[in-house]
């Protein structure tokens, strides 16, 4: 019995320790410069890449930036509003199934159209890392 039990611990302390490098090994492989098709929070430290949890970009996201096309002013209720095409500086993701959320200076639009372009954000850091 005292062999048994002598061998299980052994093989779990290893395993123990195997997955913890596999987990170390996940959470520093966030590449520093990411590409994003999704960003918010551009001009923060804390700026978020393709709704990656645990990460945080904190040198900020840039441009070309994603331009997005049937635009309408999040909070503009005129029937009929027309639309446009935004450059999405501050954040780009998602708002409804049929629809993106494009947030700039001149405030945050529903868009339906087609996007094309993606933000290059820098000092992209697991978060949960940083924590520890």
């Amino acid at each position: 019995m005292f062999h048994r039990a002598t061998v299980f611990i052994t093989l779990f302390s290893a395993l123990s320790i195997l997955n913890d490098n596999r987990v170390s090994a996940l959470m520093a492989s966030v590449p520093d410069t990411q590409t994003c098709s999704f960003y918010t929070g551009a001009y923060t430290n804390s700026a978020t890449c393709n709704e990656q949890p645990n990460v945080v970009c904190t040198q900020g996201c840039y441009g070309p930036y994603v331009v997005a096309t049937g635009c309408v002013l999040e909070n503009d209720s005129r029937a009929g509003a027309s639309s446009s095409s935004q450059v999405c500086t501050m954040g780009f993701g998602r708002n409804t199934a049929a629809a993106k959320a494009c947030i700039n200076e001149l405030g945050t639009f529903r868009c339906t159209g087609q996007t094309s372009g993606s933000a290059t954000c820098y000092g992209c850091r697991n978060s949960a890392q940083n924590s520890k």
